[in-house]
Order: C-alpha cells, then structure tokens, then sequence
C-alpha cells in the first residue's frame, strides 16, 4: 500500500523541481528544420568571435563613459571641497608641473625629440619638437598627462572604483595553425603573436615582445603565425630559413630591417646560410602554398588584423602596448594557481 505520508517529502521536491523547470526561460530558437528546433546556441557559435568583438564595442562604450563620468564625479567633489571651480582645480595642479622644462623634460622621456606624433586628417604626422608648433603639441600632450594622474588620485581619495569587466573571449582553434614557438615548450601559458613584416606597428613593437619573452622565459611558450594579404618574400624567406634551422635568426632581423629581396638573400649571408639552398627553398612553391593556406584558416576562424595576440588561443582585445599583454599573462597564471 503506498502510503503518503512517508513519501510526502519525495513528492514535495519533485513537484518544486518540475515548477523550477517550467518557469525555466526555453531556449531561443533560430529557426526550425523539419519542425526541429535549431537553438541560437549552435548559430551563435558559429560566429563566436564576432559577436565577442560586438560585445567587447558595446564594453568599451561603457567603459569610456564611466571613466568619464567618475572623472567629472571626482573632479566636482574635490573642487566643492576647496570652494573652487573645476576648472581651477586643474589649473592649480597642471599649470605648475607644465613649464618649458617640464615640456622638455617630458619630451625627453616620451622620446618626441626624434618626432612629435600628430593625426591631422586622420593622417599621421610627425612634427619637429623645436618649432613653435611641436613644442605646443607636447605641452598639451603633458598636460594631458598631468590631468590624468590627477583624476587618478582623486578617484583613489574618493574611492572610486571601475568595476565593469571585458567580456571572456573565445577560445580559438590554433593549435593546428603554422607557427614556430621559443621558450618552454611544456609551459601552460602559451603567447602567440600573429602579425605581418609589413606592418609598422607589429615592426615597432617587436622588441617590447621580444623583452616581453626574455621577462617571462621559463614561464610561458612564444609562438609566432605568418600574416599578410598573400605570402610575401619576408614570409617566404622566414619558412625557407626554418629548412636550415634559422626561423627565429631570421624572423628577428626582418623585423628591424627592409624585406626586399637584396635585403634578405644579405640577412641569409650575414647568417651564414646556404646560400643556393636558402634560394632554392625560397622557389618552392610548397612554401607558399602552406602560407597562403594559413592565412586562409586564420581568415575563417576570424583573425584579420596585425599584430592579433591570443593567451592560450584566447585574443587578448586592445593588445597595443606590452604592459597590457604583461598584465594579462599575469593574470592568465594566476587563474591557473
């Protein structure tokens, strides 16, 4: 006989758990095959990385609002303090830091001597830092600067903290991609840099990676992929240079030099190369073909920028200075402790 009592318990969670479940939101559908349901889910992971970059716009939108918006919220509240205005308030802190030797100073450490870098039409420009119109540049560059530390301190006085965080991005299939690695090869933090020996800034900031491996060396595996429109002669040279075991020797000087032709047959010299060899391989089709179908699987996966760098295959957004990728290594260890 079923008695009720002793099973009331049991059935109470059963229909608690059914009542979870049927006020449980169902899963969107795309579309529907045959009266099959096709969830979002699968459409949506077929262009991961896209909607990653959609969403990561939409947070950085957000982002540069809020800094903003507590910038002015600092700013008004120390300035009541003082019964000032704002304007005052950055006057007082900018105007004494911002002389002609501070400029110079702050030129000096920037490195603007060699040129004052200036978008004008949305051209870049490089500006003399001894004309009238270079120094103001860098004047207004530092003060800019000077502002900045000052919200900074304010926020900090006002405990003020930005609490929005990046969307998590995807991760990719790159571990069947042409690359060459350095460092530990069993490390379990992998940096990969896919970039182009055309591109200025993956040129300019080859040496900050370059320290970037030297600081971490032990810790992490470098890898570096081939991109360009099409396998160039520095792309092909770099692969040729790999059949003698000369990868990196390579990759390293095109980085810092011109990637004509006469320029890399003397890079190959200079690295006492086979010569004939290094030409012949240079003449391979073979070559060519396995860059050009590198860069098409990049292209599908979604990669189309230089440089891109991923962390354990992962894309690392708005990468364009080292201590954004020291930091995110920093903290893609820590998330393995």
């Amino acid at each position: 006989m079923f008695c009720v009592a002793k099973h009331l318990p049991a059935l109470i969670l059963a229909a608690f758990l059914n009542s979870c479940s049927a006020d449980r939101e169902p899963e969107p559908v795309a579309a529907t095959i045959d009266g099959q349901p096709l969830p979002l889910s699968t459409i949506d992971k077929t262009i991961e990385l896209q909607l990653h970059r959609q969403l990561f716009e939409i947070y950085n939108l957000r982002r540069i609002a809020t800094e903003q918006y507590t910038a002015q919220i600092a700013l008004q509240r120390e300035a009541l303090s003082r019964n000032i205005t704002v304007d005052s308030l950055i006057d007082e802190y900018t105007l004494p830091r911002s002389r002609r030797a501070d400029v110079i100073s702050y030129a000096q450490q920037m490195e603007f001597c060699r040129g004052v870098p200036k978008v004008r039409g949305g051209i870049y420009h490089s500006l003399d830092f001894n004309t009238d119109e270079g120094f103001d540049e860098v004047r207004r560059g530092l003060i800019a600067s000077l502002r900045q530390q000052l919200i900074d301190s304010l926020k900090t006085r006002h405990n003020i903290t930005i609490t929005l965080r990046p969307p998590r991005p995807p991760r990719l299939p790159l571990d069947s991609i042409l690359a060459f690695s350095r460092g530990r090869v069993d490390a379990k933090i992998c940096l990969t840099e896919v970039s182009d020996y055309k591109c200025p800034l993956c040129r300019s900031m080859h040496p900050l990676v370059e320290q970037l491996a030297s600081d971490f060396e032990g810790d992490i595996r470098y890898r570096h992929a081939i991109f360009a429109t099409e396998a160039s002669p520095a792309a092909i040279a770099v692969m040729a240079a790999a059949r003698q075991d000369k990868y990196w020797d390579m990759h390293d000087r095109l980085m810092r030099s011109d990637t004509d032709s006469a320029s890399i047959i003397s890079i190959a010299a200079d690295l006492q190369m086979d010569l004939d060899l290094f030409l012949s391989d240079m003449a391979d089709t073979a070559i060519a073909n396995s860059i050009n179908r590198n860069i098409e699987y990049m292209h599908r996966i979604g990669l189309y920028g230089t440089p891109t760098f991923l962390i354990n295959n992962r894309i690392v957004n708005g990468a364009t200075d080292i201590a954004t990728l020291r930091r995110e290594i920093i903290s893609a260890a820590r998330e393995l402790q």
